[in-house]
């Protein structure tokens, strides 16, 4: 398994294109060109295919966050303290990505609300640059050359780890029903 890889090939054409889209700042110059209820509402619902992405790889962060919250407690429990160590830098990686991608989500919502502004004035009077690139990233947090043979070494020992551990609870289980 590689680590955080995620769904490819979700939505990912609507998020490698910049958009220009209209916004409600009060300006009516005629500098700026209109947008129709039409194109308002194209615009809307490729925001809404990009809101729904940001949402499930969100949900995607935040499962791989649990996954190795736990390996973080298992390699301490263990006293692994060269494996706690890594599970802390993978954790704060996706860490730090979800709080990328829960900025592009929130700058998405405000094009939407801008969106629905301008067109709720019966086509828009103006429009204004309100920009947001949305690229294609890597689903797995940075990686330095070189990384692999560690991220395999690393899944590898985790593997090994929870698989004992998941023996020992069995055990105990057992016992427990055996009444030892």
């Amino acid at each position: 398994e590689t680590i955080g890889t995620g769904d490819p090939g979700t939505a990912e054409s609507a998020r490698q294109t910049r958009r220009k889209l209209p916004a409600s700042d009060g300006d009516s110059s005629p500098s700026r060109p209109s947008i129709s209820k039409a194109e308002a509402k194209e615009q809307l619902a490729e925001l809404i295919l990009i809101e729904r992405d940001l949402e499930r790889r969100l949900d995607e962060l935040e499962r791989e966050q649990d996954r190795w919250r736990k390996r973080l407690d298992l390699a301490r429990d263990w006293n692994e303290d060269d494996l706690a160590e890594e599970a802390e830098d993978v954790l704060r990686e996706y860490l730090d990505e979800a709080e990328e991608v829960e900025a592009e989500l929130q700058d998405i919502r405000r094009q939407k609300t801008k969106l629905k502004r301008a067109a709720g004035r019966g086509g828009g009077t103006g429009a204004v640059s309100s920009s947001s690139e949305h690229t294609d990233r890597d689903r797995s947090p940075s990686r330095r050359d070189g990384d692999e043979t560690r991220s395999s070494d690393l899944e590898e020992r985790f593997a090994d780890m929870e698989i004992e551990r998941d023996l020992d609870d069995l055990r105990d289980r057992i016992d427990d029903e055996m009444g030892e």
